[in-house]
């Protein structure tokens, strides 16, 4: 549990309750799935207000009035109250100054390695532009105590209530209440490999606004400015992710070197300094270069590449090797199937879980062709590398040509993406 230094329980303090439009509102400290209290606004009856003020109806009169909510991050300059509308952000009432963050330094290094710049880039665009949209940023490890989870109590403490922590469950539900007002979202044990997860999540990622919904409350429509930290011990396959996604920011870690058990607290002391020297720091990436304004290219690492592959469509290597036996068999360089012969083919080779729609009509797309009718075509099959006696008939129908050029560049590339990872995962 967090430390809280605020305190709502009065219940006739004015200074804990609002008024929006014609509905009153009490500050809390709700606790969530993982055990944060996350500082919220909760609808409160006018019944309830009457009680709350009862032997005190001078209190009352001084609650805040404001004609709506909105969400606008700021962390210089603050305003809670904007053209008379309530700003849902919160004030990290921040006091830079001039000294030494060396622990910070030292985390930053560990985290980011050699894309140390890009780090300090993504941390300073936070603090300094917090609505620029940023990349998803996935941190990864295989063993324990690798520093992640002080990673996101430091960021936690820079940005204090406009950073929550939450489960996989609490990013499926609809209701989003608890985070999606906030500035950075973590998920820590992050498991979200089903297809619908990261649909969500990159939709997230990019959405300029978003449906703000609480159990028995009406949807509101909100700004979202969300930035996404997910941190798994799983490298392989956290996040569903397809070959060509270019939103995600990816760095497996390694276990500190040495553990400091002064380390939270020096990292929270350092903060005012560490902040003072990014107001006054150039970026690496001064200019958005992308939408998430870094140039993703620029963001790959082998832990990225790794991740793509194992979640990319099973047996790519398997179905190509499949189809060459068929070319070498009959000595082609082209070779004309339907998406039955090629299915009948894998059963000859007795080749099984393979997503042939999954690679044929997403990873080969526009690399193969296939005519739009029904054309006359010659038929190779083989069984067990062996010639049919049907082996070279003429059939008509909806087919797909493969050339033996393409089929062992599918092979090269598949098989130089795995050894170019190995090192990284298995040394």
């Amino acid at each position: 549990m967090e430390e809280v230094q605020k305190d709502y329980s009065d219940y006739c303090n004015p200074a804990n309750y609002i008024l929006v439009a014609s509905t009153y509102y009490k500050r809390v400290l709700k606790p969530n799935s993982m055990g944060t209290l996350i500082d919220t606004l909760e609808r409160w009856d006018r019944d309830q207000i009457q009680a709350d003020f009862r032997s005190n109806q001078e209190a009352k009169r001084r609650i805040e009035r404001y004609d709506g909510f909105c969400v606008v991050p700021m962390h210089q300059n603050y305003q809670r109250r904007i053209s008379n509308y309530y700003n849902r952000y919160e004030d990290i009432g921040m006091v830079p100054r001039p000294g030494e963050w060396g622990t910070i330094r030292t985390l930053m290094q560990h985290i980011f390695g050699e894309q140390y710049e890009e780090g300090l880039d993504y941390v300073q665009l936070l603090y300094t532009k917090p609505m620029q949209k940023l990349p998803i940023l996935l941190i990864v490890s295989r063993e324990r105590n690798t520093g992640k989870t002080t990673f996101l109590n430091f960021l936690k403490d820079i940005f204090k209530g406009n950073m929550t922590f939450i489960s996989n469950d609490d990013l499926r539900s609809r209701f989003n209440s608890d985070w999606a007002t906030k500035l950075i979202v973590a998920v820590d044990e992050t498991l979200l490999s089903r297809r619908e997860d990261s649909e969500k999540i990159k939709a997230l990622s990019t959405a300029k606004t978003s449906k703000l919904e609480s159990k028995g409350q009406d949807r509101q429509e909100i700004t979202i400015n969300v930035k996404l930290i997910l941190c798994s011990n799983n490298a392989d396959d956290p996040v569903y992710m397809d070959k060509e996604e270019d939103r995600y920011w990816v760095r497996q870690v390694p276990p500190l070197n040495e553990k400091n058990p002064d380390m939270a607290s020096n990292l929270r002391n350092e903060i005012p300094a560490f902040v003072d020297y990014l107001l006054s720091r150039e970026l690496k990436h001064p200019v958005a270069q992308e939408r998430m304004w870094f140039k993703m290219a620029d963001l790959e690492t082998p832990a990225l590449r790794h991740i793509k592959r194992l979640c990319g469509p099973k047996g790519e290597i398997d179905l190509a090797e499949t189809l060459l036996e068929v070319m070498d068999a009959y000595s082609l360089d082209v070779l004309c199937l339907s998406k039955g012969n090629i299915l009948t083919q894998l059963e000859n080779n007795k080749v099984k879980g393979i997503n042939l729609h999954e690679i044929l009509h997403k990873r080969w797309d526009g690399r193969i062709e296939r005519p739009k009718d029904n054309l006359a075509y010659t038929l190779y099959q083989t069984i067990n590398g062996e010639k049919t006696t049907e082996g070279g008939r003429q059939v008509k129908g909806r087919f797909y040509r493969f050339t033996r050029d393409f089929l062992l560049e599918v092979i090269s590339d598949e098989r130089e993406e795995i050894e170019e990872d190995l090192p990284f995962f298995f040394d």
